[in-house]
C-alpha cells in the first residue's frame, strides 16, 4: 500500500547531517514495508475472506481513529521529541501486522488491527513530516545518495521478494519477515540522544489553518483516492494475474519504471512551477485510476501499474514540496497535522463513499470512477 512507505523520494538526497539517525530508521521502516505493503489486502481478501465492503470498511475505520488522534501524536512528539514520538510508533506497526498474521486463528484480533494502526499512524506521521519541514536542506550528500539508493532498490526488489515467500511460504510468512525488519529501524534511533527543547502544541492553532485555507483543505483530501487505489488495485492485479508471485513481479517491475521517471521529475521540479506539475499530473493520473479495469494479462496490468506509480509522482513530489515549504510559514508542527489531518478525513470519506457506491452498483468501475474524482482534488493546491 503505497500510502504507508515511509520516506519521501524527492528528500532522501537533502538531509542534514544531525538527523541522519532518524532517516536510517525511516529507510529500514521503508525496506520492511515494501515487502508486506501490496499483499495486505490480498491477505485480507483471500486468507481472512472479507469482501470488498469490509475491507473499506477496515480501511475506513484506520483513517477515523487517525484523524482523532493526530492531535495527541502531535502533542506527544512536541513534548517528548519528534524521535521519541517515531520510536514510540515502531511497537504499533509491528503489532498491527502480528495481529494480521494471528486473525486467521481468532478472527477478534482484526477488529483491534485499525485502533493499532491508526496510534501508529498518529504517532509516526506528525513527528515525521515536521522533522522533514525543519531540516531539509539543499545540500545533498554522498551518504544519502546511498540511503537513497538502498531504499529504491528496496522498492523495486520488496514486491517481488514478498509475492515469492507469499508463493511458497504463504502470505501470511511475508508478514512475519516484514515485522521482524521492521524491528531493526528501531536501531538508528538508540545510536545518539536526541537535542530537543520540547515545546508546546494546541490543536487550536491548527484550526486557525482550517479556517484560513478551506482550498487546501481540499486539495489534501484528494489523498482520499490513494485508499482506493492502494487497496482494490492489488486484489485486482490478484485476480487477473492468478497468483501472488506474478502479483509481485509486475510491480517490482513497474517500480523501476517509477524509479527512473523520480530521477527526472526531480530535475524538471527545478525549473516547473509546482502547482503547474501537479495539475499536469493530476490530469493524466485521473485517466489512468479510470484505465485500470481495461486492463487484462501481465504485460496490461504492468503497463496501468506503471503510468499510474510515475504520473502519481508528478502529484506527490511538488505537493509535498509546496506543503514543507507552506508550512514553514504557518507553524509546523500545526500545519503538518493540518495536511495529515485533512488527508486522513478525506481516506476516511472515499473509503465510507466506495462502500455506498460498491454497495449500490456492485460495480468496481464506478469505485474507481470514484477514485477519478477525489484525483481532481489534488488542482485545488
Amino acid at each position: 500500500m503505497n500510502h504507508k512507505l515511509r520516506l519521501p523520494h524527492d528528500l532522501i538526497g537533502t538531509i542534514r547531517q544531525e538527523i541522519r539517525e532518524l532517516y536510517a530508521s525511516v529507510a529500514f521502516a521503508d525496506m520492511a514495508t515494501a515487502l508486506a505493503v501490496l499483499f495486505e489486502p490480498i491477505i485480507l481478501y483471500k486468507i481472512l475472506g472479507l469482501s470488498i465492503i469490509q475491507i473499506l470498511l477496515f480501511m475506513a475505520s484506520i483513517y477515523a481513529i487517525q484523524a482523532v488522534l493526530l492531535p495527541l501524536g502531535a502533542k506527544i512528539g512536541a513534548r517528548l521529541g519528534y524521535m521519541h514520538a517515531i520510536f514510540f510508533s515502531i511497537p504499533f506497526m509491528v503489532l498491527y501486522w502480528m495481529l494480521l498474521y494471528g486473525a486467521q486463528v481468532d478472527f477478534n484480533l482484526l477488529l483491534l488491527a485499525p485502533v493499532v494502526y491508526g496510534i501508529e499512524k498518529a504517532l509516526f506521521w506528525p513527528s515525521f513530516h515536521a522533522t522533514a519541514a525543519r531540516y531539509i536542506n539543499g545540500k545533498p550528500s554522498n551518504k544519502h545518495d546511498i540511503l537513497y539508493g538502498m531504499v529504491m532498490v528496496m522498492r523495486i526488489l520488496g514486491p517481488a521478494i514478498g509475492g515469492v515467500v507469499g508463493y511458497y511460504l504463504g502470505l501470511r510468512v511475508v508478514l512475519l519477515l516484514a515485522a521482524a525488519m521492521y524491528l531493526t529501524s528501531v536501531l538508528p534511533l538508540l545510536v545518539s540522544k536526541e537535542i530537543y527543547a520540547p515545546t508546546s502544541y494546541s490543536f487550536s492553532d491548527t484550526w486557525e489553518i482550517y479556517k484560513k485555507y478551506p482550498r487546501r483543505f481540499m486539495s489534501y483530501m484528494g489523498l482520499g483516492e490513494e485508499i482506493i487505489i492502494v487497496t482494490l488495485w492489488p486484489i485486482l492485479i490478484y485476480l487477473i494475474l492468478g497468483n501472488v508471485a506474478y502479483t509481485g513481479l509486475v510491480v517490482s517491475v513497474s517500480a523501476i519504471v517509477t524509479a527512473t521517471l523520480l530521477l527526472a521529475v526531480k530535475r524538471i521540479q527545478g525549473i516547473q512551477n509546482q502547482l503547474q506539475l501537479i495539475k499536469i499530473g493530476t490530469f493524466v493520473y485521473s485517466f489512468v485510476n479510470l484505465a485500470r479495469l481495461a486492463v487484462w494479462g501481465f504485460y496490461g496490468v504492468f503497463m496501468v501499474d506503471a503510468l499510474g506509480r510515475s504520473t502519481k509522482e508528478l502529484i506527490t513530489i511538488p505537493l509535498a514540496t509546496l506543503t514543507y515549504e507552506r508550512s514553514e510559514r504557518n507553524g509546523i508542527l500545526a500545519y503538518v497535522v493540518f495536511f495529515q489531518q485533512s488527508a486522513a478525513l478525506g481516506k476516511f470519506l472515499a473509503a465510507t463513499l466506495a462502500v455506498v457506491v460498491f454497495g449500490l452498483t456492485g460495480s468496481l468501475v464506478a469505485v474507481f470512477i470514484l477514485a477519478g474524482a477525489f484525483t481532481l482534488l489534488y488542482m485545488l493546491a
